[in-house]
């Protein structure tokens, strides 16, 4: 959908969406922690925008219907 993505908890997730610049990661016991991180995307549009394409790319390249079936299709192409 090409939005920025805010996740609250860790985990393969919050270091890919870290890695890739698409969004960020809050503590969920630190409320002050989500107004702190989320205001520079409220203050800047570009930056905004450059981690909703990075969402979009990311969701794209990993995460498409096409390439989540291909993967899948491989998995009995093996046996």
């Amino acid at each position: 959908a090409g939005k920025a993505i805010v996740v609250n908890f860790g985990g393969w997730i919050k270091k890919e969406i870290e890695e890739t610049q698409c969004g960020i990661y809050v503590n969920p016991h630190q409320p002050a922690d989500f107004v702190k991180k989320i205001a520079p995307f409220l203050k800047d549009e570009k930056l905004l925008k450059a981690h909703q394409r990075a969402a979009r790319q990311l969701g794209e390249r990993r995460y498409s219907r096409v390439q989540i079936s291909k993967k899948f299709a491989e998995l009995f192409l093996s046996m």
